[in-house]
């Protein structure tokens, strides 16, 4: 089981590394592309269920897919944040 991505620590932004926000971003970028392939595989997955004309199932995935969008709609708030302090550090180092 993968841990779960959080929102970025509460730190100052001389706490961190320009280098490290951008690990911390490309493995937020990977999740979220993870997350959208598992939605599409998904979505995929429905419209079988709705073929074969199992509801309950149609259902249940499309349940899934709501929970795999928010986590999506996470993966985004967390890059767009760490795209800000990636920016203040470029700041703090410039001035």
């Amino acid at each position: 089981m993968r841990a779960r991505a959080c929102a970025p620590r509460a730190t100052s932004t001389s706490d961190r590394s320009l280098a490290s926000v951008a690990r911390d971003a490309e493995r937020a970028i990977a999740r979220a592309k993870r997350l959208i392939e598992k939605r599409q595989s998904m979505r995929a997955g429905i419209a079988r269920a709705r073929a074969g004309a199992d509801d309950a199932q149609a259902r249940a995935l499309t349940r899934d897919v709501e929970r795999v969008d928010e986590s999506i709609d996470r993966a985004i708030a967390r890059v767009e944040a760490l795209r800000e302090m990636a920016k203040a550090l470029e700041r703090a180092h410039a001035g």
